[in-house]
């Protein structure tokens, strides 16, 4: 007996939907770039495609626009084939076939949804659209889009690259929805209201943000910097100081030779991972630091985070030999060597609670600051 069972409305609603992806879509995938013509994504596609996108609402939804782009934008492995075959002849036919075809298989390996993708980062505000499709896509799925994830990532690395990000100097005279996003992105050492904030931003403190050019208004990376004396030996230290005097801050910041970046906050997935911190070459260029500072050293007192991750680059040199010996004493009965123990106490988050532990590993650490400064 024939099955006569109607389908749902949802399902309809959701086959209809998903027809509405492919249509929408489809005006992108015959936007390729040809031989002659260049980029051909208008602008007009990109912005339509960019609204039609902000009205899913639903996970289901945003999972068949990802997958439209995955598998109708993405590489034609049959181009692929055909163009690869071809460079192979074109080896009879000398340099200029050779170039033709290494061209062309260039292009057949480009997604066609770097093209719609690149072409709605330059609309107002599309960089941080693309940054914000991006996390939705992991959330509704990861494994079934890698050749989409690759893409996205490839293209916001290229995009959040330090050489189109502008440093700022925020103080307490900066814009309010400045200020507001510097304290509510903080995710290292928590402020908890503006008198902590305009602590943070006291004559014996510095705020520096990036942002990127598509979107001035919203900081990327966010870095404080405090003017001591010398390096701090625990962040308490610099969090706990009180205020120097206004009314005397010009004569004691004289005193002050020593910037410590105590905290660095990333506040863009795409931005993970970069090191902004050590990019003192952009720092010294704006001279903020150097208003009163005599620049002698950079301290990132941030510790846990950017140790764990540059672990495997310390120097196997960086021990001298009564170091070895000190650190070995401090942990009896370990079969690791002294720089695996080293990176392994770094790793913990109380090392400095012990004082004999914090003490050989003092000098080491600014050894190895100085060196990471100068990376």
């Amino acid at each position: 007996m024939a099955d006569h069972t109607q389908p749902s409305t949802e399902a309809v609603s959701s086959q209809t939907r998903m027809t509405e992806i492919r249509d929408m879509l489809s005006k992108a995938a015959r936007m390729r770039r040809s031989d002659s013509a260049g980029d051909l994504m208008p602008n007009a596609v990109a912005k339509e495609v960019r609204h039609f996108y902000s009205g899913l609402s639903s996970k289901a939804e945003k999972l068949a626009f990802f997958l439209v782009l995955e598998r109708d934008l993405g590489v034609d492995h049959g181009d692929v084939m055909e163009v690869a075959t071809s460079l192979t002849s074109a080896q009879e036919n000398g340099v200029p076939a050779i170039l033709r075809a290494e061209e062309k298989l260039r292009q057949v390996l480009e997604p066609a949804h770097i093209q719609l993708l690149s072409q709605i980062s330059k609309l107002p505000g599309g960089v941080k659209d693309i940054e914000g499709l991006n996390e939705e896509k992991d959330a509704v799925a990861r494994q079934e889009l890698q050749a989409l994830s690759s893409s996205i990532k490839n293209l916001l690395a290229q995009w959040f690259a330090v050489g189109l990000l502008d440093l700022r100097q925020v103080t307490w005279e900066s814009p309010g929805s400045i200020l507001e996003k510097v304290l509510h992105y903080e995710a290292v050492h928590s402020m908890y209201g503006w008198e902590d904030l305009k602590r943070r931003l006291a004559p014996d403190r510095r705020c520096y943000i990036y942002t990127h050019r598509s979107m001035p208004g919203e900081p990327v990376v966010v870095l404080h910097t405090a003017l001591e004396y010398e390096i701090a030996d625990n962040i308490q230290v610099i969090l706990s100081e009180p205020e120097v005097d206004r009314d005397e801050c010009e004569y004691e910041l004289e005193k002050r030779t020593t910037a410590v970046f105590y905290s660095i906050t990333s506040t863009q997935k795409a931005c993970s991972g970069k090191n902004y911190s050590m990019n003192f070459q952009t720092l010294h260029s704006t001279q903020h630091c150097l208003q009163f500072l005599a620049f002698n050293i950079g301290s990132d007192c941030s510790c846990t985070a950017p140790w764990k991750q540059q672990a495997n680059d310390i120097p196997k040199t960086l021990l001298l030999e009564d170091e070895q010996k000190r650190i070995l004493e401090c942990h009896q009965n370990t079969d690791l060597s002294p720089l695996s123990l080293f990176k392994e106490l770094l790793e913990t988050s109380d090392w400095y609670l012990d004082s004999s532990i914090a003490d050989c590993l003092k000098i080491p650490l600014i050894r190895l600051c100085t060196k990471l400064s100068g990376t």
